[in-house]
């Protein structure tokens, strides 16, 4: 079994006898790092800013839309886009195309 100041040195030589494979390889591993680092920070901005926009709506919002909140097949879209707008969805909409909002309550 071999010390571990032998091994030291056999690392250490092993490094300095192939210097191009090794700073590739630090190199990755730090790309790496900020790369996690980097989709982390916007994975928890974006979580924040959804936060802020459900608690911006309050307890008192009801929202109708023609087409559903997350679509995974195309066909249903255009299937809800295809039906005539009904009495009943006559407010104003909080953004174009995006559906309704009103206010129940005092608000």
């Amino acid at each position: 079994m071999l010390a571990l100041r032998d091994n030291l040195v056999q690392c250490f030589s092993a490094l300095r006898a192939h210097k191009m494979r090794t700073s590739l390889t630090m190199l990755g591993l730090t790309m790496g790092v900020a790369t996690l680092i980097t989709v982390m920070t916007i994975v928890q901005g974006a979580n924040v800013f959804v936060e802020k926009k459900i608690a911006n709506l309050g307890t008192n919002v009801f929202q109708i839309a023609r087409t559903p909140f997350a679509v995974t097949d195309f066909t249903i879209v255009l299937k809800a886009l295809k039906y005539k707008k009904s009495s009943w969805m006559t407010c104003a909409p909080s953004r174009k195309g995006a559906g309704t909002a009103k206010r129940w309550g005092n608000g």
